[in-house]
């Protein structure tokens, strides 16, 4: 006698299509979500840039005119940047933007097709050195004068020849604070 074969259940071959649509399905969706872009943005694309007596915005524009770089800064930290003067030839969106940044306290920071325009934190960490010498109205020295900067515990006093030096945060606001027994308290910018 021979044993017929059992093929499974009838709706198996029904469930076998349904998985393989929707894995098809499930291909597409991802194949979709991937980004496409044909777009290059080159760094070491070389420019020729003329102005005169312009201000960082203008540049940057013309920069972005130019190139495919969108620019991202904050304008109260970009508006004192004036009377920038250029003729330069052949150098990079990079090159250039160190040129009109160059002692200004701002930095710039290329990150695939975004220029980052922002404050210099490394040259703000650098302490600044504060030296001088406290004298009285006569020009004499004056020793042990307690030199302090307003609203901080940062301070020093003045040696024997009056002189003091303090190693400070980069601050714009830095205002110091002379006091002395009995003498009337000075503050200087």
């Amino acid at each position: 006698m021979k044993r017929k074969r059992e093929t499974g259940s009838p709706c198996r071959g029904k469930w076998n299509k349904i998985l393989l649509v929707m894995k098809l399905k499930i291909m597409l969706v991802l194949i979709s979500c991937l980004p496409i872009s044909a777009t290059v943005y080159s760094q070491d694309e070389k420019l020729s840039l003329r102005v005169s007596d312009a201000s960082l915005e203008e540049v940057i524009w013309d920069l972005q005119k130019k190139t495919g770089f969108v620019f991202m800064y904050g304008t109260r930290e970009i508006d004192h940047v004036r009377g920038l003067n250029l003729d330069v030839q052949e150098l990079t969106v990079r090159e250039i933007l160190a040129l009109c940044l160059k002692g200004t306290g701002l930095a710039s920071e290329v990150s695939g097709n975004a220029v980052i325009i922002r404050r210099d934190f490394q040259q703000e960490q650098q302490p600044v050195i504060v030296k001088g010498r406290v004298t009285n109205e006569q020009g004499d020295p004056l020793p042990g004068v307690s030199v302090q900067v307003k609203g901080t515990t940062s301070g020093a006093s003045s040696d024997a020849r009056g002189d003091f030096q303090l190693s400070l945060p980069r601050r714009d606001d830095m205002v110091l604070v002379f006091s002395f027994v009995w003498m009337e308290r000075q503050e200087m910018r």
